[in-house]
């Protein structure tokens, strides 16, 4: 799933239903975006927002205890983690099969639309998707202001300087920046 998601979103359930049903297998999402956490649940991160330790963790785990197929499926930022994890493990991935869904393969190089939005259709989607994601930071402000990485940063201090973040804050990059990258104990995007 993506960075911000979880095995209970739809999109993960019905894959996952899928494969149970259809295909008669196991299935198993990974859930490295927690948000709420306590200090002692709370995860360190990786080097970088698209480090892929944690499926190599997991994929190890599953193969000590099961010997048959193993496929991977990423979502979003998950097929980027996955393609990165790909590409550090190559032929000992432990995977027979892997595939992408809406994943921003070349994530690194070629998202100036997501950092830079210059045209009017990329500003407007910015802007229509950081109000929705605001609003949705608003409705649980004070149950992220308890987050032990989140309770420093600008969005949740008492202070003017919060206050105006939340005034001109207008990209999806600078709630990332702001709020994303720290709760998962980043401190950058690269």
């Amino acid at each position: 799933h993506g960075i911000n998601g979880h095995s209970t979103e739809a999109y993960c359930e019905q894959a996952a239903l899928h494969i149970a049903v259809e295909k008669k297998w196991r299935a198993c999402v990974l859930n490295y975006a927690k948000v709420k956490q306590t200090k002692e649940q709370a995860l360190v991160g990786g080097q970088s927002l698209i480090d892929a330790g944690d499926i190599s963790t997991v994929v190890s785990y599953i193969r000590k205890h099961h010997d048959g197929f193993l496929g991977a499926l990423g979502f979003s930022m998950g097929g980027a983690k996955l393609v990165q994890y790909l590409c550090r493990t190559k032929e000992h991935s432990q995977l027979d099969a892997a595939c992408c869904i809406s994943s921003p393969l070349d994530f690194t190089e070629r998202n100036c639309t997501v950092h830079r939005p210059v045209e009017l259709v990329h500003r407007l989607y910015h802007f229509v998707i950081a109000a929705s994601v605001k609003l949705s930071l608003a409705r649980n402000y004070f149950e992220l202001r308890k987050h032990p990485r989140l309770a420093n940063t600008t969005p949740f201090r008492r202070s003017r300087s919060a206050l105006w973040w939340w005034l001109q804050t207008n990209t999806v990059t600078e709630i990332d920046r702001s709020i994303t990258l720290p709760s998962k104990g980043y401190s950058d995007i690269h």
